[in-house]
């Protein structure tokens, strides 16, 4: 059961190739070598396997997903197309507005408790262009959490508002030697970090409050890479979270009829 996996986000597509099946069954030690790209490159440079297979698509902009799909027809890569919906991840969403819910949020929330959080809640703190943290319950329930803005995301939004503060959002986010900036782009660096790392801590202990008995807390995404070294022991840190959802839901809609049908 070979399939092609798709995480489309607003800066960075994901793949991931495979034979889906066997991967969910066998678990952690099994999952194939991702691929990452960044959006200006689908046309030219996303991977080609050779063959026709069928790919299940999460993204968050549909513009990206089109893009990825021509590619893949003009190929001759495509199989089938599946852009997953809502009603495609068994997954039950306690919010206002379950319709509104992003399926990176959704599929990151299902693969995490899939994984890690049978019969326990979990908590999901995934950072990419957006930084989001979110509490699945033990029973599988999507309790809503935060939004806000990854720290590249940060950075742009500082030099887009102000005249005078530099464009900073592609340079590699670190440790500060020091919480005193002495130059307007070590001030700008080191507020990203201990913003990104200070709100991570606060929304975490607050969720936790939330919880019966200790949580699980999963951490994953490219943009949690600056404060993987000061995060608790205790974490998980798990690389692409919301492709293993989609590889898990695949293996679902193989076997049974999807939403659209």
């Amino acid at each position: 059961m070979q399939i092609a996996a798709a995480d489309i986000g607003n800066s960075s597509v994901k793949f991931l190739f495979g034979d889906a099946k066997r991967i969910c069954e066998r678990g952690q030690g099994v999952w194939p070598r991702s691929h990452h790209l960044g959006i200006e490159k689908i046309e030219e440079d996303a991977p080609l396997i050779g063959q026709p297979v069928d790919w299940f698509v999460s993204s968050v902009n549909e513009r990206h997903a089109k893009l990825l799909e021509h590619r893949l027809n003009a190929g001759n890569e495509l199989g089938r197309w599946h852009l997953l919906q809502r009603c495609d991840v068994p997954l039950e969403l306690d919010v206002d507005q379950p319709d509104m819910v992003g399926m990176d949020r959704i599929l990151a929330a299902f693969a995490a408790h899939r994984l890690w959080g049978a019969e326990q809640d979990v908590i999901v703190v995934d950072c990419g262009t957006a930084l989001t943290i979110d509490l699945v319950s033990g029973a599988g329930v999507f309790r809503g959490g935060v939004i806000m803005a990854g720290p590249a995301t940060n950075l742009k939004a500082l030099n887009m508002m102000t005249e005078a503060l530099p464009q900073l959002s592609h340079e590699k986010l670190e440790k500060p030697t020091s919480v005193l900036g002495r130059s307007t782009r070590e001030a700008m660096l080191g507020g990203a970090w201990f913003s990104g790392l200070g709100a991570i801590r606060a929304v975490v202990d607050e969720m936790q409050t939330l919880c019966g008995t200790p949580p699980r807390i999963v951490g994953t995404g490219g943009g949690l890479g600056p404060w993987r070294d000061v995060l608790p022991s205790e974490w998980i840190l798990a690389d692409d979270l919301v492709l293993k959802g989609v590889f898990h839901v695949a293996v679902r809609l193989m076997q049974e009829p999807d939403c659209g049908t």
